[in-house]
């Protein structure tokens, strides 16, 4: 919950509410300078996961409570997208074993970039599989992608490619009520509901051995929430999929697009007038509280009445900043 995001909490040492910036507005509030030197992008109020551009702001939302909430204003650092065509299913590298595969489906971008995976019916296993990435041997990666169940679908598991992480791990994901099981070897998996439609799932995994990974990221069909790897079933279930990424971090950041290679965002520089506040410079302790309800307390320096907000924010969605009254 986000309630304190809008009513300031009392400073319990001095009886006066604490000083700062809310973020969960409709527009930013005055001192605050955002710079970033690319693109980026947020879910917007519909929904739709769009993209701003160069030193635009993104305020984003996020879903809680059965709808769409103002989630903050996202403070990222650089990341770059491994997985190549990323939102292009159409392209071979992007393949299906048991399954068929419709391109030209609605997407999460409010385009048609998207593809339908159909289970054949078939007693084996039933996957999607993402372009070819190259992984490094001791490097932690998160791999996540938009999806869609169809018809009722609860379960999807998501399968590190046993070229570069072994033939064990994977991660099981339930829709109805979002929940995670993951096998050994995952050092991370969530799965957050994007709007009324869409959910990006996602898992984190160190690499065993280095190299080209034909199938980048796969997406499998199962039944239960305790399948095992690959589950055999004659699943003739259906999804929705696209917008393949891989990091090289521990967790996931905004969505990335990607053409023929690898593609960068860079890095959110945001910092705050605590002057226009009545914040004297010096050093002092600010509070973060962030879109998932924590509050992250860090130490910043205020200077000519400037400061920044830090870049280790996780999640990266700032719902308010604020220093004691």
């Amino acid at each position: 919950m986000l309630g304190f995001a809008l009513t300031p909490a009392q400073d319990m040492t001095r009886g006066r509410p604490p000083l700062g910036f809310d973020f969960t507005r409709k527009t930013l509030q005055p001192g605050v300078t955002v710079t970033r030197a690319s693109g980026g992008s947020f879910v917007s109020a519909d929904g739709v996961v769009r993209m701003a551009g160069a030193n635009v702001p993104r305020l984003t939302h996020v879903w809680r409570g059965g709808g769409l909430q103002p989630g903050g204003l996202l403070v990222e650092p650089e990341r770059t997208n491994l997985s190549p065509w990323s939102s292009d299913t159409s392209n071979p590298g992007w393949t299906g074993t048991g399954v068929t595969r419709t391109t030209g489906q609605p997407d999460p971008f409010g385009g048609a970039g998207a593809v339908l995976v159909t289970g054949n019916g078939e007693l084996r296993s039933h996957y999607d599989a993402g372009p070819s990435v190259t992984y490094t041997a001791g490097s932690v990666y998160t791999q996540s992608r938009f999806v869609r169940p169809l018809n009722g679908l609860n379960f999807l598991q998501f399968v590190a490619t046993s070229t570069a992480f072994g033939v064990v791990p994977f991660a099981n994901f339930r829709f109805s009520d979002p929940a995670v099981t993951a096998s050994a070897g995952i050092l991370g998996a969530g799965v957050e509901r994007v709007n009324m439609d869409w959910y990006r799932v996602w898992m984190s995994i160190g690499a065993s051995a280095s190299g080209a990974a034909p199938n980048g990221t796969v997406l499998a069909l199962i039944t239960r929430a305790d399948a095992p790897r690959l589950e055999e079933s004659s699943s003739t279930s259906q999804y929705l999929t696209t917008g393949a990424q891989v990091e090289l971090a521990a967790t996931p950041s905004s969505y990335v697009p990607s053409v023929g290679g690898p593609a960068v965002r860079n890095a959110d520089s945001t910092s705050l007038l605590w002057q226009s506040r009545g914040v004297a410079d010096g050093s002092r302790i600010a509070r973060f509280l962030l879109a998932d309800g924590t509050t992250d307390a860090q130490t910043i320096t205020v200077a000519g009445g400037v400061a920044a907000v830090p870049s280790n924010l996780v999640p990266a969605k700032l719902a308010r900043a604020e220093v004691p009254g």
